[in-house]
């Protein structure tokens, strides 16, 4: 499962915090956190969301943080992500090499992820 949320001062925002914790059980499922924060920096908001899926029983084995345009200024980060940067998270899902279902940790069937 591809699991994103946004950063807000390095950090997973607090009103996702118990909706993901609450409402969302891995059952050992894979899963790849994802951050998406505002040309500033993500902190640690990324390996946060990936502690918290771990607690709720996912396997995580890769993750990601991209850069977008500011929620608060237009100017900060202005047309981000732009033309030359559209492809570059594309691939990184295959240069992972395929060790989360070679390493025999979680399901084969990472769509098997109950709860939601």
């Amino acid at each position: 499962m591809i699991f994103g949320t946004p950063v807000y001062a390095g950090r997973v925002p607090n009103l996702l915090l118990p909706y993901i914790r609450d409402k969302v059980k891995g059952n050992g499922a894979l899963a790849v956190p994802v951050s998406l924060f505002g040309n500033r920096n993500f902190d640690d908001g990324l390996i946060e969301l990936r502690n918290v899926l771990e607690a709720d029983g996912f396997h995580t084995v890769a993750g990601g943080a991209f850069v977008g345009e500011h929620s608060f200024s237009r100017t900060l980060g202005a047309g981000r992500p732009g033309r030359p940067g559209y492809g570059t998270g594309r691939g990184a899902g295959s240069q992972d090499g395929g060790e989360g279902e070679r390493s025999g940790a979680g399901p084969r069937d990472p769509r098997l992820c109950g709860g939601l």
